[in-house]
């Protein structure tokens, strides 16, 4: 094209600089200037008015209030509109990432006829004082002018009214593989190469250059480049704090907006350089300054001003208790950041719900996968964590604990946050390992159950009921001896010490007490019985120390039911306790078991303390993930060949066979 002039956009990121050339005729507007040159017709420069809308109408989803007539609404044509439309439509938000609360009264202000009216250096709000009942008449201009009443979000408001007309990502994607972008398209697109390089350590560092006009957003606000025509997170920063509704003393004491900033601009980095399928040439550009400021007034709108808690926000910030329970409920992060330490053999993990971050520290069997599937960018859904505190560079910090055996990679389109539903989610037999801690929740068949034995929590080991009674007659024979022998030394050393002033028993020393001349007399004598008391439990005690030692510990043992369940990967057995729900285990059954834990020397299953497992009933139209059982047969043979016999068990479900015998003969060993 002749007589068209190139015109250069910087990006920087760190120290690096990202340089894309495009004509002049295609040079972004104040209001839609992006952090590359994008292909769109020129906006007016007469920005977008912000919006007031009752809070009380967001929650029954009414349309929001129109542009004023007092502010001319914004000129697009119809091809950038389609464009805005279509950002607007995708589903990138992580609506499960909150715990909701509800939305203090002092909050809520009901007005449908305030306007708000934006200056290039200042946003003041004009409100009758009856609409301020937590302000008197005689509070300070001061006050006034800092006060500023809440605002809806466009982005938000978008969503609220069109949620049942969003696109997926998936749709979008059209069931194919993502990929990335190479350097070739993305260059097609106008958009750098160097976007590629962006990661949740640099994205707190993007800088938007060459910024000669400043950046009026949809939501009122006015983002100034600096002297250096650049934009960076300080500007993004002071243009927020100035904009309509928004109030910094409202904001926690940790740095808010870069916190937010950082997740924002990897997330819309993403969106640029991952090809949805063939539709990633239309899509529009997503990591431009009016989106990371609408992105901003969104995160706002949820977390402040309508109490919404996010997930990890919970977790890290809450309290104890409910980070506790927060922890241990269904979450899907993203994985971060990954840092190995090799000399203490660990890996720390930052896990992010695109809100918050938070450290994590994986069990042996996540470790193991950590290189090789647990990478930067990857969604994990987990159960059952546990949080725990944590000294990291000289500061307490919160950590979660993982659970191999509790965690799996999730899709790339899950929603960011708490999961629904919260519980835990079903995995395979197969898929458990002895070092995975915690096991959410199995869906199995009861094929064989055995009868009653008695583990032994010292030894780990199981007997029977005979075997059992047994040793349970030894053992109290035993500590008999012991605490014979106890009081016989205890006797020895008492006697001659267990009379009071010639008194054997109590009845004599009531006796000699109402024979006593004066009261005093008797409180003397009461007196020298304490004493002597008193050091019948010292020399007890004394004698009782090398007693408790010597003495033979109790035997710990509790009756279990030990069961086969199998499901269609492979079989294990099953530990239930007498005193749970036992008569759900019949064979032929169908259980969801929840919450187990597994035995590392025996690879047992085992269901945690305090905790029961439900039934479902056997439906053989639903045969996903379940074996049929199969019935027990009698076995016959007329061989007595033992190696015949053997032959036989062995071709039987799982090995195993019941026998029946009577005993017809009985030699007994002569000893020499």
């Amino acid at each position: 094209m002749t007589g068209t002039r190139p015109v250069t956009t910087i990006l920087t990121t760190g120290v690096r600089s990202v340089v894309t050339t495009a004509t002049a005729g295609t040079v972004p507007t104040a209001t839609e200037t992006t952090s590359t040159v994008a292909r769109k017709p020129m906006r007016t420069a007469t920005g977008f008015r912000p919006v007031v809308i009752p809070f009380a109408d967001i929650q029954r989803k009414v349309p929001f209030v129109g542009r004023s007539t007092a502010v001319p609404p914004v000129s697009t044509t119809s091809s950038s509109s389609t464009a805005v439309s279509r950002d607007d439509d995708i589903d990138d938000d992580n609506d499960n990432t909150y715990e909701t609360f509800s939305v203090a009264s002092s909050t809520v202000v009901k007005s449908t006829t305030t306007t708000t009216t934006m200056t290039t250096m200042r946003t003041t709000t004009k409100q009758p004082s009856t609409l301020l009942p937590s302000l008197s008449s005689s509070s300070s201009s001061s006050t006034l002018m800092r006060f500023k009443l809440p605002t809806v979000s466009r982005l938000y408001a978008r969503r609220l009214i069109h949620c049942d007309k969003r696109i997926t990502w998936r749709q979008i994607a059209n069931g194919q593989q993502l990929t990335r972008c190479t350097a070739n398209e993305l260059y097609m697109r106008g958009i750098s190469s160097n976007i590629l390089d962006v990661t949740p350590s640099n994205a707190k560092y993007i800088t938007f250059g060459d910024m000669t006009n400043p950046v009026r957003t949809e939501d009122g606000a006015v983002v100034f480049p600096n002297h250096q025509q650049l934009i960076r997170v300080d500007e993004i920063t002071a243009a927020f704090l100035m904009s309509p509704g928004v109030n910094a003393d409202s904001l926690p004491p940790f740095n808010w907006v870069g916190n937010h900033y950082r997740w924002i601009v990897w997330k819309l980095a993403a969106m640029d350089r991952i090809k949805f399928g063939d539709r990633h040439d239309t899509l529009p550009t997503m990591l431009t300054v009016t989106r990371i400021m609408s992105e901003l007034k969104y995160r706002y709108q949820r977390e402040i001003d309508m109490r919404q808690t996010p997930a990890l926000k919970l977790v890290s910030m809450g309290s104890i208790d409910a980070a506790t329970v927060a922890a241990a409920r269904r979450l899907v992060l993203c994985v971060s950041f990954v840092q190995f330490d090799e000399s203490l053999n660990n890996v720390m993990l930052k896990l992010t719900d695109s809100w918050y971050s938070i450290r994590a520290i994986p069990d042996a069997l996540l470790r193991r996968h950590v290189v090789s599937k647990l990478t930067v960018g990857t969604k994990i859904i987990t159960y059952g964590a546990t949080l725990s505190q944590q000294i990291i560079d000289g500061q307490q910090h919160r950590v979660l604990y993982l659970n191999g055996n509790s965690t799996r990679r999730a899709a790339w389109d899950t929603k960011l946050g708490f999961a629904r539903p919260s519980g835990p989610f079903t995995i395979n037999l197969a898929t458990i390992d002895p070092n995975g801690g915690l096991i959410g929740r199995v869906r199995v068949t009861i094929v064989r159950v055995y009868p009653i034995l008695y583990y032994d929590r010292v030894t780990n080991k199981y007997e029977n009921e005979q075997c059992e009674r047994q040793k349970a007659n030894a053992d109290q024979r035993t500590r008999a001896r012991y605490i014979a022998a106890f009081y016989a030394n205890v006797e020895n050393v008492l006697r001659g010490n267990d009379t009071v002033h010639g008194s054997s028993s109590s009845s004599s020393m009531w006796d000699e007490i109402r024979s006593a001349v004066t009261e005093s007399r008797a409180e003397g004598i009461l007196r020298t019985e304490d004493v002597y008391r008193r050091n019948e439990e010292r020399v007890c005690e004394r004698l009782n120390r090398p007693l408790v030692d010597t003495l033979p510990s109790p035997r710990k043992t509790e009756q279990v039911i030990v069961a086969r369940i199998a499901d269609k990967t492979t079989n294990m057995f099953l530990q239930v306790p007498v005193s749970s729900c036992v008569s759900m285990l019949v064979e032929g059954a169908v259980l969801s078991i929840s919450d187990l834990n597994i035995n590392t020397r025996t690879s047992m299953l085992t269901v945690r303390d305090g905790r029961v497992f439900s039934g479902t009933p056997y439906n053989e139209a639903d045969t996903v993930g379940i074996i049929v059982h199969v019935q027990r047969q009698q076995l016959r043979t007329n061989n007595n060949d033992s190696k015949s016999t053997n032959s036989i068990v062995v071709g039987t479900p799982y090995n195993e066979a019941d026998t029946v015998g009577i005993v017809v003969h009985v030699q007994r060993q002569q000893l020499r």
